[in-house]
Formats: C-alpha cells, sequence, structure tokens
C-alpha cells in the first residue's frame, strides 16, 4: 500500500473515532435542555440505553462482516446510519423522535469502532500497528477534554440542534478519506472462507433482555413491571452464560475476574456521570456550558489516570492497581453527592467528579490488558467481545436504573434529590463490589 493512502485512512479511521466521541460526550451535556424542552425526564435514561444497546449489535454485526464481505460495505452502513442519525436527533420534535436518532447513532459509532480496528489489522505491518491503536485511542482523548464544554456552549448560543447537526459534513469527510483507501485493503485480503459461528443472535438477544427490563423499569402497573422484568433477566442471563466464559458472577482469577471488574466500572462511572448535568441544571439552574464545564474534570482525571497506569503497572502490579482504582472511583462518585445541595459550588463538582475519573483511567486499561492477555490469540476476538459486551452491559443497566428513579421522580413525589442520591449511592456500592473483583485477577497476570 502507498504511503499516501495509509496516511490518508489513518486520518479517516481517526475522525470516524473521534466523531463518535465527541456526540456521545456531548449529548451528556445536551440532554439536561433537550428533556426540559420536550418534557422528557420520563425518558432521560432510556436516551442513554438506546443508544448503546444498538452500539452493542452493531460492534458485534461489523466485525462478522468484515470478515464475510471486506470493511467497505459496513463502513458505508455505519456512516450513513451516523449520519441519519445525526439528522433525525438534531430536527427531533419530541423525545422519541430523539430515541430513533440515538439509535441509529448508537449503530453506526459501533460499526466505527469495530471496523477501525479491523482495518489496522489489515492495512498495517505490524510495526506500525502499535501506532496506529494509539492514534485511534487518541480520538477519544480531545473530544473528552472538550466536548463537554463545546456542546454546553453551542447549546447555550445557537441551540442544542446544532451539535447534532453541525457534525453532518464530518461524516461526509470521513467516508471520503477512508472508502476509498478501504477499497485497496479488501483487495489485499483474504475474507474467512468458512466463517466462525455468529455471534449476532446473542448480542440480540442480550440488547432485548436490557430493552425489555428498561421497559419495565418505566411501566407504573406492577404486573407489567414483574412480567417484563424477569423475562428480560431471563434472558439475558441465558445469553451472557452462553457468551461470557465461566466464573463471572463469582469474579474467578483470570479474564472472569477482569470482565467483571469491567462491568462494575462501567456500571458505577456511569451511573454518577449520567446524572451530574442533570443535578447541575435542575438544582443548580446552571447553564449548559457550566454543566459542560462540570463533568470536564472527570476526563482529565482519566486521562491523567491512564498515563500513571502505563508507567506504573508493572511495578505495582495490576492486581494491586485495579482494586485502588475501583476505592478511587467509589471516593469520587460518593464525594459527588455534593452536588445535590444548591449551597455548595460547582467547582466543588468538578474536583470530586475528576477523583472518579482519575479512579477510572487507572483501572480501565488494566481491565482491557488483563482481559485480552489471559486468552490465546484464536479466542482474541471473543475477548474483545465479552469486554465489549460488558461495558455496554455495566453501561445501559446503570442508565435504566437511574433513568427509572428519574422517571419515578417525575410521576410521583418522590424528589429529584432523593433519586439522583439514590443513583449516587447505588454507583458507590458498585464500585466497592469491583475493588473485590479486581483483587481476583492476579492469577491471569502471573499466567
Amino acid at each position: 500500500m502507498a504511503r499516501l493512502k495509509v496516511d490518508r485512512l489513518a486520518i479517516g479511521l481517526f475522525l470516524a473515532v473521534s466523531a463518535t466521541a465527541f456526540e456521545t460526550l456531548a449529548v451528556g451535556t445536551m440532554l439536561p435542555t433537550i428533556a426540559e424542552e420536550f418534557d422528557g425526564d420520563r425518558l432521560y435514561g432510556a436516551t442513554f440505553v438506546v443508544y448503546m444497546l444498538a452500539n452493542l449489535i452493531s460492534l458485534v454485526a461489523a466485525g462478522e462482516r468484515a470478515d464475510r464481505t471486506g470493511l467497505r460495505r459496513p463502513f458505508l452502513f455505519g456512516a450513513a446510519s451516523f449520519a441519519v442519525g445525526l439528522l433525525v436527533a438534531g430536527t427531533a420534535n419530541s423525545m422519541w423522535m430523539l430515541l430513533i436518532g440515538r439509535a441509529m447513532q448508537g449503530a453506526g459509532s459501533g460499526i466505527f469502532v469495530s471496523l477501525s480496528f479491523v482495518a489496522v489489522r489489515r492495512a498495517y505491518s505490524d510495526e506500525r500497528q502499535a501506532a496506529m491503536y494509539a492514534l485511534i485511542s487518541t480520538g477519544w482523548v480531545l473530544p473528552s477534554l472538550i466536548s463537554p464544554f463545546v456542546a454546553g456552549w453551542i447549546t447555550s448560543t445557537v441551540g442544542w440542534r446544532w451539535v447534532f447537526i453541525g457534525m453532518l459534513p464530518l461524516a461526509g469527510i470521513v467516508v471520503l478519506l477512508a472508502v476509498p483507501q478501504l477499497v485497496v485493503v479488501d483487495s489485499q485480503s483474504q475474507l474467512a472462507d468458512e466463517p466462525a459461528p455468529s455471534r449476532i443472535p446473542l448480542a440480540i438477544a442480550i440488547a432485548a433482555g436490557i430493552g425489555l427490563m428498561t421497559a419495565a423499569s418505566y411501566s407504573s402497573r406492577w404486573w407489567l413491571v414483574t412480567s417484563l422484568g424477569l423475562i428480560g433477566v431471563v434472558i439475558v442471563v441465558a445469553s451472557l452464560r452462553r457468551l461470557m466464559p465461566p466464573g463471572l458472577l463469582t469474579a474467578h482469577p483470570g479474564r472472569p475476574a477482569a470482565i467483571a471488574a469491567r462491568i462494575c466500572a462501567m456500571a458505577a462511572f456511569n451511573g454518577a456521570d449520567f446524572f451530574i448535568p442533570l443535578a447541575a441544571r435542575r438544582i443548580h439552574g446552571a447553564s449548559p456550558t457550566v454543566q459542560g464545564a462540570t463533568i470536564l474534570g472527570a476526563a482529565v482525571g482519566w486521562n491523567l489516570g491512564q498515563w500513571f497506569a502505563v508507567r506504573a503497572g508493572d511495578r505495582i502490579g495490576f492486581h494491586r492497581m485495579v482494586p485502588a482504582g475501583f476505592v478511587v472511583l467509589a471516593a469520587g462518585t460518593a464525594s459527588s453527592i455534593a452536588v445535590l445541595s444548591s449551597g455548595t459550588p460547582l467547582w466543588v463538582t468538578f474536583i470530586t467528579w475528576s477523583i472518579g475519573g482519575l479512579g477510572m483511567g487507572v483501572l480501565f486499561n488494566p481491565t482491557s490488558q488483563i482481559g485480552m492477555g489471559s486468552s490465546s490469540s484464536e479466542a482474541a476476538g471473543l475477548a474483545s467481545t465479552q469486554l465489549s459486551v460488558a461495558d455496554v452491559f455495566g453501561f445501559s443497566v446503570m442508565a435504566a436504573v437511574g433513568g427509572a428513579l428519574v422517571s419515578f421522580a417525575d410521576q410521583t413525589s418522590l424528589s429529584l434529590r432523593t433519586a439522583l442520591g439514590s443513583a449516587f449511592v447505588l454507583a458507590t456500592v458498585v464500585a466497592l463490589g469491583g475493588a473485590f473483583a479486581g483483587r481476583r485477577i492476579r492469577p491471569a497476570v502471573s499466567a
């Protein structure tokens, strides 16, 4: 492959990941304003859940389609889904229409992320792959530092719709840069003659189960809550047992402990991160710009934590670093309850939530390395899928639970402070549970 083509592909993949990162992080800042406009507190959590469930299915499906048909077709489909999702969300006239747009964005972003890693494996030499993976990961760094503030500023000045619509040209640029190069990559790649058994049905089943659990949490009829919730739990548990390694529930040493820790990490972090902007808006009357600035500390802390983990991981040991990260994360979620007091300045929350981000940064990469490193090269695809499903599962379940609490407060006499306080307490408990799982990863490191 010519050097120019490789560079264009690198830029295209970087922009694809950056676009999904910016959009994902921006929504948390905009959503309190959107929910006020559409009177949509009842669907606040669902806005996150539908995105991640679509993301889960597309992550699995894109990798399998790439093995069967190459990269170009699924990448184009992902770009189209992401762009149409931006347009639908940007022109939404209700929370339900916003949910449709978010689902399409989630599908597109899952395809972008999945195919970016596949493209690196196929297009670059072994010597350049490490640098390319680092470049793709960097696609999350800059958006994490500017997205909340920029999205808040745009929402305050010209309106939240322009955050979505303003990203449409970027989707076109990604296609122009990446697709011609992916055609060349496909022509030089050998597709699978006998593809492995599909994991798409399992991904769909898990998404359907979480969807039923989410729907149950929003119902006011006890029989519907019970029936939908039980059906959803049965589907999710049965599907996870087929997909996940044995010993997940007991955090068996090795990959099961790493995946259990990852579920706890995503649930605990997002259990607070989802709702800090909402508290800043409703309790403190903060502008969207200030809301975004409030959660910016988590991004700063996360990047500092990752920097520390890379440099000190071998010396300290992941079996110590991961539980310590969870304890720091728990300290961040617990201390950030202060945002529920109107008398506490929001700069305090910036500091407390930067502590939560620091803990997440310390533990995130080690759990990835342990989860992937404890598997054989032949099972790397399965291990990657398991980690992705763990992320989505932890993210979605906490979004559903926290969203249900906000919905309950919207429909009853329960105060929003009590609902959000319950979400923060639950996030703290989950983080402390993750510390237990983190202590059991030591054999995987020494294996």
